[in-house]
Formats: structure tokens, C-alpha cells, sequence
């Protein structure tokens, strides 16, 4: 899924990180028995070389998309960071105070992620 929609979340943010997607193809629903009440797609996923990512990262990500119709600058104030350093964070990264977590690229949450851990 891509930033800004609705299906955007903690697992596009990954795969986004560590992988490349590519879409194969479409199955339809007449694939499968029973028909499922779903499209359904196959996808290759060609794996990005020396990717890691620290355990804390997907907890912070977790933290974030806890509850996200919240803003990221509510999100990051429940996890006890003052709010004028978010601010300054936020800031710094172009990211305007009312943004919500799904409407954050996976290369901005890396780097939301490595201003707010220092």
C-alpha cells in the first residue's frame, strides 16, 4: 500500500524498507473453492541486500499506528517525548504537526525514528 491511503501501516512500512514488491498477477475469486469474497494477487518479493532493522524500530512503529486517527505529534507525546522536541523533529523533517501515520513515507518514519531515539 502506498502513503496516504487508508491501507497503509506498520507491514507496507517494512516491506518498503527491506524488500521490493512485484506484481505478478490477478486470481479471481473462481481460482479458489469456495470463491473467496476477494481479489486476490500474486506478488514476487525480491529482497533488499544488508537491510536490518532494529527490534525498537517496529516497536516504535507499533506505538505510532496504535491508535492512527491520532497525529504522529500526539502519538510520539504519549510515549513521553516533550512536545517542542517533536516539534523540532517534526520540523526538521518537513512532516507538518497534524500528520497521520499512514500518511508518512517509510524513509521519514527511519529518520523520525533516529531523531527522537537521541
Amino acid at each position: 500500500a502506498k502513503p496516504g491511503t487508508k491501507d497503509f501501516g506498520i507491514l507496507s512500512i517494512l516491506y518498503g524498507l527491506v524488500a521490493n514488491i512485484v506484481f505478478l498477477m490477478n486470481l479471481a475469486p473462481r481460482s479458489f473453492y469456495p470463491p473467496p469474497e476477494v481479489d486476490s494477487r500474486i506478488i514476487k518479493i525480491e529482497w533488499k541486500e544488508g537491510i536490518f532493522l532494529e527490534h525498537n524500530f517496529i516497536v516504535f512503529l507499533k506505538h505510532i499506528f496504535s491508535q492512527r486517527r491520532k497525529t504522529v505529534l500526539n502519538a510520539l507525546k504519549r510515549m513521553g517525548i516533550k512536545t517542542e522536541k517533536i516539534k523540532q523533529i517534526l520540523c526538521c523533517l518537513e512532516i507538518d504537526t497534524k500528520t497521520r501515520p499512514e500518511q508518512i513515507s517509510p524513509l521519514h518514519y527511519v529518520k523520525l525514528y533516529q531523531k527522537c531515539k537521541t
